[in-house]
């Protein structure tokens, strides 16, 4: 099993219910039949409260890590908003949003321990953190991955999709799976640096599946 890291994305354009708690601010709202709960510093919150007092409309994109799965329940942590204004078309009324969920998954070492679930559909297990994600992929999409992550020296592969059942106690199953193939690129040297051993940086090339 491949180890990996797995974050949670959800789009809302309603404030979410807020409980204080010390100077931390406690949040709670739905998402396709999930209720998605975390905490926030102040300064986080503001960003979010502020939405609606700086744009007429607007849309609230929250990227987190997963912490628990607690039967509909997800925990988050390390939450990071991005509000962005929703320009409507004129004479269109505005509506409110049904939040959204989805889940990205990373990883960067190609899984070869893979389960023949049909004649055309391959599946794979990827270790994020707590959290083991059961991917399964059509033959043909699963070839061009592999094909896709052979062309660069370092890469990492993010899949979207949406939160499936349970198969364990922790894991679950990624449905919907959209892969997508970065490269990555070692820095730059410079002359006032050692950069024997320089970590590669993710650069916007991509290949998708």
């Amino acid at each position: 099993m491949i180890p990996g890291r797995v974050e949670v994305v959800s789009k809302f354009n309603q404030l979410p219910q807020v409980k204080p708690v010390e100077h931390l601010f406690h949040l709670q709202w739905s998402a396709a039949g999930k209720t998605l709960s975390v905490t926030v510093r102040s300064k986080t919150f503001r960003k979010i409260k502020e939405a609606p007092e700086t744009f007429k409309h607007w849309v609230c994109r929250l990227t987190a890590s997963l912490a628990t799965i607690d039967g509909k329940t997800l925990v988050l942590h390390q939450a990071s908003p991005q509000i962005v204004e929703k320009i409507l078309p004129e004479g269109e009324l505005p509506k409110v949003m049904e939040s959204q969920l989805s889940v990205v998954l990373s990883f960067s070492q190609f899984p070869h321990q893979v389960i023949q679930d049909t004649e055309t559909v391959k599946s794979f297990v990827v270790q994020a953190g707590d959290f083991p994600v059961k991917v399964s992929l059509t033959k043909k999409s699963y070839l061009k991955l592999k094909k896709n992550t052979q062309q660069f020296s370092h890469w990492v592969v993010k899949i979207s999709g949406k939160l499936g059942p349970t198969f364990s106690k922790t894991g679950f199953e990624l449905l919907n799976p959209i892969p997508q193939v970065f490269e990555k690129q070692a820095k730059n040297p410079t002359h006032s640096k050692d950069t024997s051993s320089v970590p590669p940086v993710t650069v916007p090339v991509v290949r998708r599946c």
